[in-house]
């Protein structure tokens, strides 16, 4: 049918620009139906099938790239996307690839937002673009595009070079096929002579010059045939497949290249004849041969070929669209994964919401639906099975209620086209067509709207119109939909920024308010999902084959590529794996009866209730899965468990969850109920459908039929048992089982504690606590030299092999009720399973049988975690019921710790631990197998397996060597291996891993014996690899930043707190790969260091620094767990005593010198910490109530002892500590006795000590060790071992003393002890024989006592007789300390915790009895708030609270203040909630039960603290601010047994109310607020602080700043950056230390947030120096000229740029100055700075500002500083503070709003872009180019063209003579590119002439044309030659070739280039540089 322009539908109202674009986009449509069937041969292409690849060759006759905007791009982009094309070949392209933009490369033009890859093939050798300076004629491409791309690797092109071809490879590892795309020049440019420019430009004059040039003169077109062959020769020599495609410009069927591949070697036909038994067409439109064509060799299938019509492609040849078989290419079928059905509702789109609510709610209204369920559940009439089928029934109906509301929402359209107005109407014209054709088909019956429509929309009217015409307009309206996709975000943004102005002009804010939010997060969306496209992990294409591994014959696993058997196959083994649940003993006779796969058995109620008889050979470990059953629902059988779902609960879940889930296989998805969650109907109709099901403990059947999807674990893996099989239930199921299960059950649990501490797969856990754990567990035992060992024993199969008999126990001895358990396990073992692969989902489901039905959980089930959580629990238990769990003992305290294993989901790591330190090695192994053993066995019994390739063993054991410990090497250890237990057949042998090395476990590396190497060098690995990414991925480098931060950061810093390495190994790994990084980042790579970490506010580059990273994560992690009764707090405590018995230094050990004390401990997570504070100067205080304090006044750790008296060197204090460990003495208070002088003699030997509570270091030093101990003893002391001065009283009792003095009876008491150290005796000794003094007096033993004396009151020091032990000798003794006296009021109780400045405002009613009653009596309610007056004094906040009894009105009340940095409203409400605590803790002391008193609600006005004072369990965030006081408010909260609720109240009411309406607690805010107000004032006239030491504060973070309140990285980077920047300036001359501190840089850090982070690199590169200038240049190519490029001044360095001379630069600084003098009146600036800021950078560095001022004394001061500071440092932003000071004195003498900060900000911002302007100034001078080029290598053509003119024609060939014929002045006015062709055709005959007078014995030496140039330059003299090139990338030595002496030729003209400008305005760079509005001069 004829169409015409009218025919094609109007896009209603648009701009002109848009409405020309579509009609353009019309027009090329129209053109190409209209010449499609009129000159095509062959079969148009059919629609493609999955295993369809299809090919397209198009000679584009040049891309366009840089010159029609990409409008040619767009439409070669519809072309491809019209025919679906795979492979996209293109011939003469005309690009210059790598002369582009990183953004302009190929693959980033074509196939944007696909998977794509890529290969191109251009001429490198030849550098002679085009006017655009990146065009060039010739040139092929390959874009593979979609599913086929994740199969192309290895491309490249011709070995020359020379873009002959380019090639890419196509298929597996076992099958390749090799796709080559290649360009041959025609014959008719050969002849070309005296057109010199068409003759230059060429392909075959590139390609001539090129070979001439190596002296081969073979002709081009010939040479390239031979290469070609040479190329498919050897790819077809390796037996791979080839695919050739091209324009070959001859007959390829006559020519050359046809004939040679016609050849038996190749046998390579055209695919188009064999199809289609006819030849090809001619291609070229204006030819009469088919020179393009597609050959392969026989192992390929093509299935259709077609050429398309001339005029119906972008290019002037035919189209070539070939379609192959994919397997026959590939070697395997292409994968495809039908993507699911577009939802037609989202519950996020509000008008969606409504209409779907709206349709839904009258589809029930009208069939009853709520009535009807209604009666179903309470009918007494309705048995249970007729309920069942009434329900279903029900479903089905509600079920297709829901799916019609969504097809009422769903008005189609293609939702990958972004929406904007013109495709508004696109779609509404394609459903009204669609209407029309309806309506003339006779399906509408009435067409009266139709007709109204159709006017509306400018639509004909179904009776000036027919079907065809209609179906054509629709067609046309497609296709104009498909050309508009590339410009519809353009046409969007344009569309929402239309509507931010209508919504503003109007006055609707928030309209405007909610668009710009749109904008801004659809463009932050595209922005992170290009970053993800091109750096984040490749996601693995959809299943279409797998393996079936073969354990005999691994390497002929039977493999499926098929659809059936791919079914089928994946079927099987997938019923196989969930059917591994019943080789569980418990599926088996007895059990089986007694139990039953669904726990019907008769013995469910007897194990649960501990009254099970265990048949006859039960094995233990079911025995002790039993016992533990019956204890936890012992445990869990009277808690609350209400199933049933809320109406709140359910809107809540459903408005909250993530609705993109995939789910359902009934289509209901997600977000039908988040529909329904926005409407109280329907959720209340959804609560009752749920509630019916659960109350029946049957499932719906809608609910027996789910979808199984498998995913590759690893990247093209594709064997069965290696995929993940996630199953997508349907939702509303997966929501009652994570109800029932994830919320009810685990609830109950977790309140209750039940889950043990070993499994970290649950609430406030997670993996980073698993690895910390297991790694502070070996730090332990490695310190203590105790014998350890760590099993990994990961399962296989873990939710799927689950055992449903087993679950019904396990979940009932949980507390979930029978019913419920039932109806999730009835549904899953009669479950129908459909399977997902690349080939579609599969017609038919398969299920298990009666006698064997699908056990295990299902990967995706919401009761799978949960129900494997309760497994997991029960088995931990069982395993230590068994005997398999050693306590372990803090080394000091000892405090007692019982973790048998660490487990996260199924990785388990068994711990353990030698029963004994003098275990054998032997003995050892046998303990650590029979732990394997019991767990491998315990596991099997619910079903589960231990997988023998995730199973491995690390065993640590000690040995000695000259008194040094080590551990044992695997040679040293037993030979036996370990093995695994398994269900069938003998145990496997699993790996015994080496001590020092590590394997990934939860995705960290910890080697048992703490060796960091493997984890450093995988993080090493993670950078690199990331660097790769980065250089291939051409992101600009904002976005390369942004994947620095989003990319690189996380990986590299995962874990990072378990993360044990020296700072400088990690600086030395990871500092190459910044190295490698910097440079795709616009920096140059040799930056000095600290500018790379160093932060933004110190002007660095601000890259995360990993040392920072993981010690502010240390410290986190001690904030979050340090003193807390959790797993986490307790291997902190336990690692921490064992790091310090140790170390053997008492009080804080990170006060001392890492350097100098580093070696006396062993490496340990806390000896890394103490590593890093030293190394970047961080302090670390812990509670002085911690272990390690001295026993006695003057008394100090042995170890202090001996360091500081500097006696001994490193290897001497190693040796004495190896000694004292030994000794098992720490204080010097247990090396003396009582007398606190006399050394004890027994401690000198070498004997083995002992400590009764103590666990030291096993150790074996030498004699000679012991004597260097004898010896160090008795230098320190005396000759008698007597020490110079006695240790002072006694302040606690050592657990080691057993002898005391009764000082009134005169008799000595020992404990008399057992073994086990506990007390059994007390055995009396009187005295025998009396002296003046107790010392050497006689006691002989009478009697013993089990009842402890009274009256102890010394310590005593006996010296026992060998002969005879019932008599002793008095030595001495010492009094024992008083007992402190207990206080007796509240006030007495705060006082007693320290601080006393925390209560000095405390007014308390009476004595405090009153708020005891009151607690009790539930009458006690508080009210806090906090202020904070920024105006009065910027660094000091305060609190009030109150306490008040509801009835006697009695309060106590108090107020704090706090002078702080941190100072700040939050902290004071904080200070509020702290100090209520403390009072209410205080309170507690004095309360009978606590437990019993009713809840005390305190009132708050501030949510933030309302929200933490709720959640005390909750952790708090790393950046969370005020984090000191708000975990030790959460702290306070957490210890207090008085229940408390922080209830809100509402502020300040008082501004808006009458008093008389007020509430009490308003009242009580109001009086808080006044007093809090009243406490800063008081504070700041009395000076009255609070100290900020808390009361319970068990730990301090300080920097050189003081103490860190909130992100501990934060200040660290903040502090290391002040100190290395402050030694860096003062390295480089920038700043020097002594003016550093005068530096505004406060204002640093807020100024530059504000700049995009290229602006920020910027800065960093002009301070260090690192930028571009002409000085840097030089140093890095000698070829750069160091003088200035504007004023020609020598020497440019970065503080030239605003120096500059020249007129220009100084009329652009001059137009910065008057912006910066607008911006200073707009902001307030105190006139006489204003002045003298102006002057000052009017005189560019020349004036001083002492020299403008005439001012007061302050001013002169301040430029003083300035003066001192420089000129560099002002204009670089780096303002004194003075200048703050002033501004802040003048804007509180004047009426404003400006805040000096913000002023002080401004200005450096101001300044900053006012030094890159002159930088962007600077590099349009030199960049800035014309034609091209810019003026210097206008100005070095020209003298290369001027010394060429003059050259004999004598020294070049015949054939080349001619290039000194040619019209010269035509030449010089002609573009750029030609006179550079010109030379380079001149360079290459030179060296054609040369080298045939050399092979023709007349070898002549010429001179190198360089050398000419330079004697014409120094010749003539020109006085605008001046300048030369100072850009890095200029290309001097490109055309440097030879050339012969200049002749005489007078007679040739000179060129002109007068057109050359002598100024370039500025432009702006695209280095970071900013757009900003000029603002308007006064």
């Amino acid at each position: 049918m004829e169409r015409t322009r009218d025919s094609l539908p109007t896009l209603g109202t648009r701009t002109p620009a848009v409405q020309h674009d579509l009609e353009r986009q019309e027009d090329y449509i129209e053109d190409m139906l209209d010449a499609q069937h009129e000159d095509s041969y062959g079969l148009t292409p059919p629609p493609k099938t999955h295993d369809t690849l299809r090919l397209v060759l198009n000679n584009v006759n040049g891309l366009r790239l840089f010159t029609d905007g990409g409008e040619k791009i767009g439409r070669i982009e519809t072309t491809r996307k019209r025919y679906h094309a795979d492979i996209y070949c293109c011939v003469e392209n005309w690009v210059q690839w790598d002369m582009t933009t990183s953004n302009q490369q190929f693959e980033d033009i074509f196939g944007i937002g696909e998977e794509r890859y890529s290969s191109v093939g251009f001429n490198k050798n030849d550098r002679l673009s085009g006017r655009d300076g990146r065009t060039q004629p010739g040139g092929v491409s390959i874009l593979v595009t979609g599913r086929t791309s994740g199969y192309a690797s290895m491309k490249g092109m011709d070995e020359e070079f020379l873009g002959q071809w380019c090639y890419t490879r196509l298929g597996t590892d076992q099958h390749a096929t090799w796709l080559c795309c290649a360009y041959n020049p025609p014959s008719s440019t050969r002849h070309v002579r005296r057109n010199t420019r068409h003759r230059s430009y060429t392909v075959y004059s590139q390609r001539r010059r090129h070979l001439r040039e190596k002296g081969v003169f073979t002709d081009p077109c010939a040479y390239f045939v031979q290469q070609l062959i040479k190329q498919l020769l050897e790819w077809k020599k390796n037996g791979d497949n080839i695919i050739l495609v091209g324009d070959f410009n001859e007959d390829v069927y006559t020519g050359v290249l046809a004939e040679r591949l016609g050849e038996d070697d190749l046998l390579m036909t055209c695919q188009f004849q064999k199809i289609n038994n006819q030849q090809l067409p001619n291609s070229h439109e204006s030819g009469h041969k088919p020179l393009m064509a597609v050959f392969a060799t026989e192992g390929i299938d093509c299935t259709n070929a077609y050429a398309g019509a001339h005029g119906a492609n972008v290019g002037d040849h035919r189209l070539l669209i070939l379609d192959f078989f994919a397997p026959s290419i590939l070697g395997t079928h292409l994968p495809h994964m039908p993507r699911p059905p577009g939802r037609g509702v989202r519950s996020k789109i509000p008008r969606l919401r409504k209409q779907y609510n709206s349709v839904l709610n009258e589809l029930n209204k009208q069939n009853r639906m709520l009535p009807r369920l209604e009666s179903i559940v309470h009918s007494p009439s309705l048995s249970q099975e007729q309920r069942i089928v009434l329900l279903d029934r029900w479903d089905t109906q509600e079920t297709e209620h829901q799916l019609c509301a969504e097809h009422e929402c769903n008005k189609g359209g293609n939702r990958n086209v972004e929406f904007c107005e013109e495709v508004s109407v696109l779609f509404r014209k394609i459903r009204c067509l669609d209407r029309v054709i309806r309506y003339l088909e006779g399906k509408v019956p009435d067409g009266r709207n139709l007709f109204k429509l159709c006017r509306s929309i400018d639509v004909a009217e179904p009776r000036d119109t027919t079907i065809a015409d209609a179906q054509m307009e629709r067609f046309a309206c497609i296709k104009l939909l498909e050309e508009i996709r590339d410009d519809a975000p353009m046409l969007r943004d344009r569309m929402l920024r239309k509507r931010v102005t209508a919504a503003n002009r109007r006055g609707d804010e928030e309209a405007a308010i909610e668009i710009k939010r749109i904008i801004k997060k659809e463009a932050r969306k595209k922005r992170f999902r290009d970053l993800k496209m091109k750096m984040g992990r490749p996601r693995a294409a959809p299943l279409c084959e797998i393996k079936v591994p073969d354990e005999e014959f691994p390497e002929f696993a039977p493999h499926y590529t098929t659809r059936s058997d791919v079914e089928l196959v994946t079927g099987d083994c997938i019923r196989t794996r969930y059917q591994l649940g019943l080789r569980s003993v418990l599926a088996s006779e007895p059990f089986l009866t007694d139990i039953g796969h669904l726990g019907e058995g008769p013995a469910v109620a007897q194990i649960l209730h501990g009254t099970y008889i265990f048949p006859p050979n039960t094995p233990p470990e079911i025995e002790a899965l039993f016992h533990e059953a019956a204890a936890l629902y012992d445990k869990t059988k009277d808690m609350d468990f209400s199933p049933y779902i809320t109406i709140e609960e359910f809107q809540y879940w459903w408005r909250h969850c993530r609705l993109d889930t995939q789910s359902s296989f009934s289509n209901i998805h997600y977000d039908h109920y988040g529909c329904a969650a926005y409407d109280d109907n329907l959720s209340a109709l959804q609560v009752a459908k749920l509630n019916a099901a659960i109350r029946l403990g049957w499932p719906l059947k809608r609910w027996l039929h789910t979808v199984i999807v498998l995913l590759q674990k690893e990247m093209g893996t594709v064997f069965v048992n290696k995929l993940r099989a996630i199953c997508l239930f349907e939702a509303d199921f997966n929501y009652v089982l994570k109800v029932i299960f994830a919320q009810r059950m685990m609830g109950n649990l977790n309140r209750a504690n039940l889950l043990p501490p070993e499994q970290h797969a649950k609430a406030f856990s997670g993996a980073k606590n698993a690895t910390m754990n297991r790694l502070l567990w070996q730090d332990i035992h490695r310190t203590l030299h105790w014998p350890y060992a760590t099993a990994l024993v990961d399962l296989g199969d873990c939710y799927d092999a689950m055992y449903h008999g087993w679950n019904v126990v396990s979940l009932l001895a949980a507390g979930v009720p029978n019913c419920h358990v039932k109806l999730m396990l009835i549904a899953l073992q009669t479950m129908g399973w459909h399977l997902k692969t690349g080939f579609g989902l599969a017609e038919t489901s398969f299920r298990g049988s009666e006698d064997e039905p699908m056990m295990g959980m299902g990967q995706g089930s919401s009761a799978a975690a949960p129900a494997f959580s309760v497994t997991s629990l029960l088995q931990t238990n069982a395993y230590r019921r068994r005997g398999h769990c050693e306590p372990v003992f803090s080394a000091w305290s000892g405090l007692l710790l019982i973790l048998a294993a660490i487990i996260y989901v199924d990785d388990t790591d068994l711990l353990l631990r030698a029963k004994r330190r003098q275990l054998s090695d032997m003995e050892f192994f046998n303990q650590i197998q029979a732990a394997i053993n019991c767990w491998g066995h315990i596991v099997m019994a619910t079903g589960g397996h231990l997988k023998q390739a995730k199973c491995k063993v690390s065993v640590v054991s000690f040995g000695y060597k000259n008194g040094a410990s080590y551990i044992k090497t695997m040679q040293a250890l037993p030979a036996t291996p370990f093995v695994v237990p398994q269900h069938v057949g003998p145990p496997l042998i699993i790996e015994t891993i080496p001590p020092d090395k590590s394997c990934e476990a939860l995705g960290s590396f910890i080697a048992a014996d703490g060796n960091p190497n493997q984890q450093v060098e995988e993080m090493r690995q993670k950078g690199l690899a990331w660097v790769d990414r980065l250089s291939s991925s051409h992101l600009t480098p904002i976005d390369g930043i942004l994947s620095l931060k989003i990319h690189l950061k996380p990986r590299l810093c995962w874990n990072n707190v378990t993360f044990c390495a020296s700072p400088s190994i990690i600086e030395k790994q990871l500092s190459k790969v910044f190295f490698k990084a910097l440079p795709h980042l616009r920096v140059n790579r040799y930056i000095r260091s600290e500018f790379r970490h160093l932060p933004y506010k110190y002007q660095g580059l601000g890259i995360f620094d990993v040392n920072i990273e993981r010690l502010g994560m240390k410290l986190f992690w001690i904030q979050r767990y340090w003193g807390s009764g959790c797993l986490e707090g307790q291997m902190l405590f336990h690692a921490y005593e064992a790091f310090s018995i140790d170390l053997g230094l008492d009080g804080n050990p990170f006060t001392y010198s890492f350097t100098k004390y580093g070696h006396l401990t062993v490496a340990s997570w806390w000896k890394d910490l103490w590593e890093l504070l030293c190394h970047f100067d961080i302090r670390l205080e812990l509670d002085s109530a911690l272990p390690f304090q001295p026993y006695r006044l003057g008394d100090k750790s042995i170890m202090r002892w001996f360091a500081e008296s500097n006696f001994f060197t490193t290897k001497q204090l190693s040796i004495l500590n190896r000694v004292r460990k030994r000794k098992c003495v720490f204080f010097l208070s247990e090396l003396v006795l009582c007398d606190g002088r006399t050394v004890d003699i027994s401690l000198l030997d070498g004997s083995e000590g002992s400590s009764r509570n103590k666990t030291y270091p096993m150790e074996k030093p030498t004699s000679s060790d012991v004597s260097l101990w004898m010896n160090a003893i008795r230098s320190l002391s005396s000759a008698s071992y007597h020490l110079p001065t006695s240790l002072g009283a006694v302040l606690c009792i050592s657990p080691d003393i057993d002898w005391f003095w009764n000082e009134q009876g005169r008799h000595l008491v020992k404990y008399n002890r057992a073994p086990s150290g506990d007390i059994r005796a007390y055995d009396h000794y009187i005295e025998v024989s009396t002296t003046h003094n107790t010392r050497n007096t006689r006691y002989q033993w009478e009697y013993s006592s089990l009842q402890r004396p009274p009256l102890l009151s010394h310590l005593a020091s006996v010296r026992t007789s060998i002969v005879d032990e019932n008599h002793v000798r008095l030595h001495s003794i010492t009094s024992i300390p008083a007992s402190p006296t207990p206080p007796i009021n509240i006030r007495a109780v705060l006082h007693s915790w320290g601080n006393n400045s925390l209560w000095r405002d405390l007014q308390l009613h009476g004595d405090g009895t009153w708020l005891i009653e009151g607690l009790i009596q539930g009458t006690i309610e508080g009210a806090a708030d906090g202020s904070f007056m920024v105006e009065v004094c910027p660094d000091v906040c305060s609190a009030a609270f109150m306490l008040i009894c509801t009835v006697s009105k009695r309060r106590i009340m108090g107020t704090w203040s706090e002078r702080s940095q941190f100072a700040g409203n939050y902290r004071g409400e904080i200070f509020g909630g702290m100090a209520l605590a403390l009072v209410l803790r205080a309170a507690a002391t004095f309360l009978p039960d606590a437990s019993q008193v009713p809840q005390v609600k305190l009132w708050f006005d501030n949510s933030g603290v309302i929200h933490h004072g709720n959640k005390p369990n909750a952790d708090l965030l790393e950046r969370q601010t005020q984090a000191d006081v708000l975990s030790l408010l959460k702290r306070y909260l957490r210890e207090l047994s008085i229940p408390v609720s922080f209830e809100k109240v509402e502020a300040h009411v008082d501004d808006y109310r009458p008093i008389e309406t007020f509430s009490p607690q308003e009242t009580w805010n109001m009086d808080m607020d006044r007093a809090a107000k009243f406490a800063i004032l008081n504070a700041l006239e009395t000076n009255s602080f609070i100290s900020p030491i808390f009361p319970f504060e068990t730990f301090r973070f300080h920097n050189g700043f003081g103490k860190i309140s909130g992100s501990p990285i934060a200040a660290i980077y903040d502090w290391h950056g002040y100190i290395t920047a402050k030694q860096l300036f003062d390295s480089k001359g920038i700043v020097s230390t002594g003016h550093f501190d005068l530096i505004y840089w406060e204002g640093m850090e807020k100024a530059v947030s504000k700049f995009p982070d290229t602006f920020k690199f910027w800065i960093s590169k002009h301070v260090s120096h690192f930028c571009g200038t002409n000085r840097f240049l030089s140093k890095i190519d000698p070829s750069v000229k160091n003088i200035c490029p504007s004023c020609g001044q020598p020497d440019e360095s970065t503080s030239h740029i605003t120096r500059c001379s020249d007129p220009g630069r100084i009329a652009s600084l001059e137009a910065a100055i008057d912006d910066l003098s607008d911006w200073m009146d707009e902001n307030d600036t105190d006139p006489i700075l204003q002045h003298l800021i102006e002057e000052y950078l009017l005189g560019r560095g020349v004036l001083q500002m002492a020299d403008i001022i005439e001012a007061e004394q302050e001013y002169i001061d301040f430029a003083t500083i300035h003066d001192d500071l420089g000129w560099d440092n002002f204009v670089e932003g780096r303002i004194s503070k003075s200048l703050v000071h002033l501004q802040t004195q003048y804007l509180s003498t004047i009426h404003t709003y400006v805040k000096s900060s913000s002023w002080a900000s401004g200005l450096i911002r101001q300044l900053l872009i006012l030094t890159h302007q002159q930088w962007l100034y600077r590099n349009c001078t030199v960049h800035y180019k014309t034609d091209g080029r810019s003026l210097p290598q206008h100005k070095e053509i020209l003298q290369k063209v001027t010394a060429l003119l003059h050259t004999d024609e004598d020294m070049l060939l015949p054939e080349d003579q001619d290039l000194l014929h040619i019209d010269f002045a035509q030449l010089g006015k002609g573009p750029t590119i030609d006179q550079e062709r010109w030379i380079a055709s001149m360079n290459s005959a030179l060296s054609a002439g040369r080298i045939h007078r050399a092979r023709h014995g007349r070898r002549i030496r010429l001179p190198r044309l360089r050398r000419r140039l330079r004697s014409h330059h120094h010749s003539q003299q020109p006085s605008d030659l001046s300048l030369s090139s100072s850009e890095s990338s200029t290309e001097d030595d490109e055309v440097n070739q030879p050339a012969p002496p200049l002749p005489p030729l007078q007679s040739r003209p000179h060129i002109s280039r007068s057109y050359i400008p002598h100024y370039f305005a500025p432009i702006p760079d695209t280095e970071g540089s900013l757009r900003y509005k000029r603002r308007r001069r006064k």
